[in-house]
């Protein structure tokens, strides 16, 4: 009787083990869509920083780089706003 219960036991275990898994996944999943659409914000870019030639651009995505203070994401809508090098 002692190994049937303890057979009873290691089976509720698995199937409590194996629902809050399930929970786990779910709200992992949900924590990172949530974190996908707060990245996707707009990013608004000054006027400034558009008319800048292409290598005070370069210059200035640099600081904001070694500032640190800026969001990766921030960081990245002015890098993907650096205006195309010209090839001759």
């Amino acid at each position: 009787m002692i190994g049937l219960q303890r057979l009873r036991d290691d089976v509720e275990a698995l199937s409590k083990h194996k629902i809050n898994g399930a929970k786990g996944g779910k709200k992992r999943a949900e924590n990172y869509r949530n974190k996908q659409e707060q990245e996707v914000e707009e990013v608004k870019l000054g006027e400034s920083y558009l008319n800048m030639s292409r290598f005070d651009q370069i210059k200035f995505v640099d600081f904001l780089k070694r500032k640190g203070e800026l969001p990766e994401y921030r960081i990245k809508a002015y890098e993907n706003a650096i205006k195309p090098k010209l090839s001759m």
